[in-house]
């Protein structure tokens, strides 16, 4: 085993989760390359077929150079050229928005962060605006600020509450974060092997010792450096549970730059990272831990609508509507206060806590239910009764040493009679040898949530009253230090009363000493190295102009900018890197492989869609592999047209861009009889036998679960779909299709002759007709 036990109360709660990331293991193979490193390469059958060859090894500077990235990261043009085009092509980084700033975070935070924003927050890329006001009235400034921004949003505000959660839910919000994607640009905040235990069986392990071998160590050809975005230290300080998972369900509302994108999550799943990132402030005053008698009980009502697998939805996505402590696992909590006359079939519990296993060995867990239920034991899914169904029982044994160990049981009641009882029985014991889970074995840890303050202890009163006074100074200091300059949703930028910054090119051969962003000890403390990097792009203006201005360049800044590298691979380079591949999952029933957890290739993608589907895809709208745990982000909008056409540019011939319609494009070639050579083709009776791999409008596939033949003809071009036909390889490297025509020749000769391009022509009419198809 790889801990050794230790008494429960010897790691504190905080300090145990908020333990660095271990290096994880290596790997040798990126996902789809068909020569892992170490194999043998095969030489292909026939000439025609070809094989992408690796890239070479390259580094985020050799795609984006560090001096550009700076000025984009600082978003430098906004003051020395705010209107250039050159400032949309370096794709800068946008200023959070300041409306509502005051009903997200804490006026005690918001003060503190005017007064030094790098030592409230490092490696902030805020500038430190109040740097030249003496020492003595700085604070009073920063203060000034803050009645402002409050009079802004509507005058006083009350304070943050104390919020409760459970290790139900920081056990799903740990599990969220290293699984929808937050984990690609943020790193992973456990090691995989941690991963692997729940929270509870943590305390009671003594912690290996850490692989200090690089992550970086043997990556695989073209797969980009780890570098990760460390979540900010000040969490705890900003905000509440409330305020941060508001924050995560719509990112963009308060950062339109879309650099941290939305994930798409449910309400519940927002409030259960949020735990998850809030840990920390979970500590009591008196640091203690001690455990309470019972379990903790969420109650889950009126939203029932079946989702997440028969049910369980209700409780992934929606948001308890109370909480309760009850002795052990049954239906009392819910019906204990509910009239008979008023009980209905639309509700859910999640029972949380500890059970404490009185020796080490095989138990064995029974749990009965009407309708669905489901156990977890040590963070590991036991027994799974799901499903709308009578009153059924499963059981499952696992093995568990003498100790604490947190467990979980979801319930749901759809309709019909209610049931739910979960018993055990003892190592050693037979069927017979089953008992009620006595009380005095359950327990919870009563996590409390509350906004800390400068010193980490949490603060008593986190109200604030505004002066109107101050107020007034306040929002003459914001437009006297400039700040209307990036934080133009407050006030109009008309009414800056500071001096115009020069411009780029004003800045040709400028001395560091003069820009006050520049010096030694002032507004961003710049390293000199960094300050010589900026300079030579002050120098080097026009070149960056001229750059940033081809298709393809602009597309692979665009990618290092938004770390699309981190989970796509394009012509060769990016992928999700060794470190992360464990926590990249699929639905293992999709029978994909790797295809089925790991994002799809993006090589040709502005010549593989139509351009509205481009667009939508790259928004985060098209989700058309459903077995992927890990999420499309979405980074809004506006951040996202101009790559959809940076990519149609890059990757169309000339000749293609700007012709065709996109809703006949290919079928205007169909001819009397294609429609149904093609479904004859798709069918596995004399055809090519698609829906073996491929569903069809809804229906699953016989085998594996590929893309929907309903959804080809909508979104695909057909030069890319002929071309992926005619060579899966060429198309996609890490694709499963199989190659149906080998050496020029069909396998199905009674079908357009057996000729290739006629066949391909009518599978592309039959997909034609969409929602309509005929059955192949």
């Amino acid at each position: 085993m790889r801990f050794h036990m230790t008494p429960f109360a010897l790691l504190p709660l905080g300090l145990l989760l908020s333990l660095p990331a271990a290096a994880l293991q290596e790997a040798t193979d990126l996902p789809g390359d068909p020569n892992p490193p170490g194999e043998a390469v095969q030489e292909p059958e026939a000439e025609t077929e070809t094989v992408e060859e690796p890239a070479p090894a390259r580094d985020r500077n050799d795609l984006l150079p560090r001096a550009e990235e700076l000025l984009a990261a600082y978003d430098c043009l906004s003051c020395h050229a705010p209107e250039s085009a050159l400032r949309t092509k370096l794709d800068p980084a946008i200023a959070p928005l300041l409306a509502g700033v005051t009903r997200r975070t804490s006026a005690d935070w918001l003060i503190s962060f005017l007064q030094d924003p790098r030592a409230a927050r490092p490696g902030t890329t805020h500038p430190h605006q109040l740097i030249s006001i003496p020492d003595n009235l700085r604070d009073s400034v920063a203060e000034d600020l803050t009645h402002f921004f409050h009079s802004l949003d509507g005058g006083d505000a009350e304070a943050i509450p104390m919020q409760t959660s459970s290790i139900a839910s920081l056990e799903a919000g740990r599990r969220l974060f290293h699984e929808v994607g937050c984990a690609a640009c943020h790193g992973p905040q456990e090691s995989a092997d941690d991963l692997t235990y729940s929270i509870v069986d943590l305390t009671q392990l003594e912690p290996a010792e850490q692989d200090e071998s690089s992550v970086d160590a043997n990556l695989p050809p073209g797969v980009l450096k780890a570098r990760y975005t460390e979540l900010p230290i000040d969490l705890g300080r900003k905000g509440g549970i409330t305020q941060l998972a508001e924050f995560l369900l719509d990112p963009l509302a308060q950062r339109p730059g879309g650099f941290c994108p939305s994930m798409s999550l449910e309400a519940g799943e927002a409030k259960a990272i949020a735990t998850y990132l809030l840990r920390d402030a979970a500590q009591r005053v008196d640091g203690s831990y001690e455990r309470r008698p019972g379990l903790s009980v969420e109650v889950f009502h009126e939203s029932f609508n079946g989702r997440g697998g028969g049910g369980f939805g209700l409780m992934e996505e929606g948001e308890p509507v109370a909480r309760k402590i009850a002795r052990g696992f049954g239906l009392d909590p819910y019906f204990d206060d509910v009239e008979l006359s008023e009980r209905d079939d639309t509700f859910g519990l999640r029972f949380s806590g500890l059970i404490s296993v009185p020796e080490a060995g095989e138990y064995t867990f029974f749990l009965s239910s009407d309708d669905g239920s489901r156990l977890f034991v040590s963070g590991a899914l036991l027994l799974d009764n799901g499903g709308i169904h009578a009153n059924q029982e499963v059981s499952g044994a696992i093995t568990l040493e003498a100790g604490l160990h947190s467990i979980v049981l979801e319930y749901f009641e759809a309709t019909g009679d209610q049931a739910l009882s979960l018993g055990w029985a003892l190592p050693g014991a037979q069927d017979e040898g089953r008992q009620e889970i006595p009380a005095q074995s359950l327990s919870h840890w009563p996590l409390e949530y509350r906004v800390r303050g400068a010193d980490g202890l949490p603060l008593e009163d986190t109200s604030f009253v505004v002066d109107t006074v101050r107020a007034d100074r306040g929002g003459r200091a914001f437009k006297r230090l400039g700040c209307v300059s990036c934080h133009g949703d407050v006030i109009d930028s008309s009414e800056s009363t500071t001096a115009a910054a020069p411009s780029l090119e004003q800045l040709n051969g400028v001395r560091p000493g003069v820009l006050i962003c520049l010096r030694a000890g002032r507004r961003y403390e710049f390293d000199q190295e960094t300050v010589g990097l900026l300079l030579s792009a002050f120098v080097d203006a026009e070149s960056v102009a001229s750059d940033a201005a081809d298709p393809s360049r602009a597309v692979e800044r665009y990618f290092v900018r938004r770390n699309c590298y981190g989970c796509h691979r394009r012509d060769g380079v990016g992928g999700v890197h060794p470190s992360l591949m464990s926590l990249f999952t699929g639905d293992e029933d999709a029978e994909l492989g790797d295809q089925g957890r790991f994002p799809p290739t993006l090589s040709g993608v502005g010549r593989k869609f139509r351009p509205s589907v481009l667009l939508s895809a790259l928004q985060g709208k098209e989700r058309v592999r459903p077995y992927l745990n890990t999420r499309m982000p979405k980074m809004g909008e506006m951040n996202v047209e101009r790559l959809a056409e940076r990519l149609k540019a890059a990757d169309l011939p000339l000749s293609s861009l700007g012709h065709g319609d996109e809703e006949t494009d290919g079928t205007y070639l169909c001819e009397a009889g294609d429609i149904d050579n093609g479904r004859r083709l798709a069918g596995d009776k004399g055809g090519l036998g698609c829906v073996q791999c491929h569903g069809f409008l809804g229906t699953k596939s016989l085998g594996v679960q590929a893309v929907d033949l309903g959804e080809m003809h909508r979104r695909l071009r057909y030069e890319w779909f002929a071309d992926l036909l005619k060579d899966p390889a060429n198309v996609d490297m890490a694709s499963r299709m199989a190659s149906f025509w080998v050496d020029g020749q069909s396998p199905v000769e009674n079908i357009a002759d057996g000729d290739i391009d006629q066949q391909i022509q009518a599978l592309w009419c039959w997909l034609s007709d969409r929602e309509v198809m005929a059955p192949p």
